[in-house]
């Protein structure tokens, strides 16, 4: 099942079928402002996060979609992640 807007800026984990394994989740972070600020990536074993790190930048949380950036090697890497491809974990 796929979650929401809310639900994704509620911090509920989940996961992208696109990410080999079913062990890495994802959340968001946000700010002391409390704006969604960046997307962390979870490693988890038996359900528990073992390594959480910080992974893209939010740039903009749409009503569809939610835009998320990075630097490589000094060049912005863009991409988009719709609420219906992620799943509900």
């Amino acid at each position: 099942m796929s979650i929401t807007k809310q639900d994704f800026l509620d911090g509920k984990a989940f996961s992208l079928d696109c990410v080999y394994g079913d062990y890495t989740t994802f959340t968001i972070y946000t700010d002391k402002d409390g704006r969604a600020a960046g997307l962390h990536q979870q490693h988890r074993y038996n359900n528990k996060v073992l390594i959480e790190d910080m992974i893209m930048n939010i740039e903009k949380v749409g009503s569809k979609m939610v835009h998320v950036y990075t630097y490589l090697l000094g060049k912005k890497v863009a991409d988009t992640i719709r609420y219906a491809d992620m799943k509900q974990i």
